[in-house]
Order: structure tokens, then sequence, then C-alpha cells
């Protein structure tokens, strides 16, 4: 087979917002030994993307090659993998989040993905679900089993896990309700989850056995966690600081601001503090794909567009107020 061309939608440079797209462009060639080319399926952009390189240009320091194709998350069908050392093969159909600091995302027909980013797509999810799951679903497993220590789900996970008692902001959103699936799925008894009053059902229905408004939880509380997982960052992450554990507590931030400048004066001590950034992982997708096809995990999928109305995708995203994530449909 020959593929030429394809249809991708690109960032024409940081500064710019304006998203262009093109009908003609060239597929991408397989340049290492651990690329594969990906046909994909369904793409799911991330709030302020778009921003990104120009205001974080440390994590882009290796400098990003053109065409600037937004969309970290994807999924899609295997169209070429390498003949050697790779455990996938043409016609898998997987999911992936890319880490497209120096390279181009998913917002194209095809994509290149490395090995380490990418795990057999859960067989009881559609392609929508697929491409919204990636990243989200990856930032919580890594803030609760890596970060925060927790016992990953398994047969013994309840009993590590007793007494543990965790809290997540922004329960209902699409990495806040990740953490409370699967430090549910972990055997956690306690998870408390803040969010908008209009959402405290919705996080309840995806696990969480207390939840609260962020206006009640301003209010201070005897209530103390061993862990907590803030999605928002501003007022819900310095309100954190009031619930925290002294000296065995962990806090840990995912938004827009380091816990260490909210900290508000009196704060007690903790054990750890600290703001950080996911990493692409096949053995983290792998876990949650595992999860997700017993049962016990979801994607929130808030609306689907065609590739032809990305503009209106990534309006959803930015002022939309989505329910999940918004997933662009590919072919």
């Amino acid at each position: 087979m020959s593929l030429q061309t394809m249809k991708l939608v690109y960032q024409p440079d940081p500064a710019s917002q304006d998203l262009i797209f093109s009908s003609s462009s060239p597929v991408p060639k397989l340049t290492d030994p651990d690329d594969h080319l990906v046909r994909v399926k369904a793409a799911s952009p991330c709030r302020h993307e778009l921003l990104w390189e120009a205001t974080d240009t440390h994590l882009f320091d290796k400098g990003r090659t053109p065409p600037r194709v937004p969309c970290p998350d994807g999924a899609g069908v295997i169209v070429t993998a390498p003949t050697t050392n790779s455990p996938f093969q043409p016609g898998d159909e997987v999911f992936f989040s890319i880490d497209y600091t120096s390279r181009a995302g998913c917002l194209a027909e095809y994509t290149i993905v490395k090995t380490g980013e990418m795990a057999l797509k859960p067989k009881t999810f559609g392609w929508p679900a697929a491409a919204a799951a990636p990243l989200s679903a990856l930032t919580a497993w890594q803030g609760l089993f890596i970060h925060g220590n927790l016992a990953i789900p398994s047969s013994t996970s309840q009993e590590e896990n007793a007494g543990k008692r965790i809290l997540v902001t922004g329960a209902a959103g699409s990495v806040g309700s990740w953490v409370v699936q699967l430090a549910e799925a972990a055997g956690v008894t306690s998870i408390t989850g803040v969010c908008s009053e209009s959402k405290l059902e919705m996080a309840k229905s995806f696990g969480a056995t207390e939840v609260l408004s962020y206006e009640s939880f301003s209010t201070p509380s005897s209530n103390k966690y061993d862990l907590i997982l803030d999605t928002v960052g501003g007022n819900a992450l310095r309100d954190c600081w009031s619930v925290i554990k002294a000296d065995v507590g962990v806090l840990l931030a995912v938004g827009s601001d380091y816990p260490e400048n909210v900290r508000p004066e009196g704060a007690p001590k903790v054990a750890k503090s600290e703001w950080y950034l996911v990493k692409q992982s096949r053995d983290d997708l792998e876990a949650v794909a595992a999860l997700v096809d017993q049962g016990k995990c979801r994607a929130m999928v808030d609306s689907e567009y065609g590739m032809e109305d990305y503009k209106a995708a990534f309006e959803k995203v930015s002022d939309g107020r989505p329910n999940g994530k918004v997933v662009i449909n590919i072919s």
C-alpha cells in the first residue's frame, strides 16, 4: 500500500491559536526503529493546549518540528509496525497519548506513535471513548500510584490501602473522574470528591463516597486526608492545605498552580507537596485498559465533532465547560 497525502489540522506557529486545515499534507514517514504509523480514528484536544508551546517553553526545548498538529490523545489502527522488537502488529487497534513536544499530535488521518506511548484499545471502548481516555487516565494513575504511593489495583490492594482517606478536586472532570474510579478500583473506601454543586451526583456515580461543593469545601473541617489530588488550582488548591494530614499527608497538583505557591500561613508540614507532569507509559495504559474491560472504569465523552468541525470542537474545549472530553472523529 502506498500512502502519499492526508488531511490534517495544524497550528502555524506557537504564537497563534488559529488552526489551519490541510487536505493534502504528506503522510509522516517512519524515521526511528520505534516508530509505528497509525491510522487515526479519533482524537481529543486538551484545554489551553494551543498555548503550551509559547507559555511552557521548557517542555519544548528540543524544538517542535512542523507541522504542529494538536491533540495529544488519540485512538486508531496500526498500519505499519517495526519488523523487530515491537509488541504491536499492523491491524492492531490501539489508544495512545503522544509526547508531542517535538512531534505531531493526533489531529490528522495518520500519525507516528512510539511503542511506549500506546496500548491495545480496551475491547469495551468505541473509538471516541478510547481517544478520550489516555492522558486523563494516565494523569490519575500516576498521581495515585506513583506520586501518591497507593497500592495499585490488585487482589490485595484493598488490604494494603486500608484506612487511607483521599480527596480529589474537580472530581466530576475528565481527570478527577478517573482519580475517583481508579482509587475505588484499588480498594480505597474513603474517597471525597469536590466539584461544583451541579455535578455532585455525577461524582457519586463514579464512586466518590462523599461529595462536597466548592463552597462547602472552603468551610473549615476537622476531616483530614492522607492523599489529596488537586486538578483545579487556585482557591481549591489553597483550601486543600487545611485538610491535609500533618507530617504524613501527600498533596499533589496537576492544575494551574504549584501547592507551595498557594500555601497559606500556618499550613502544616507534609510528607510531600508537588505539581507533577504526566509521562507517557505503555504499562500504565495497559493497566487502565484491563480495568476498563473489567467494568471498573469508564471514560467521559462530552461531545463528538467531525474533522471539518475542528474549530467548534476547540471552542467547546476552551469556552463551553464540557462535561468530560471533547472528541474529534477522524475517519
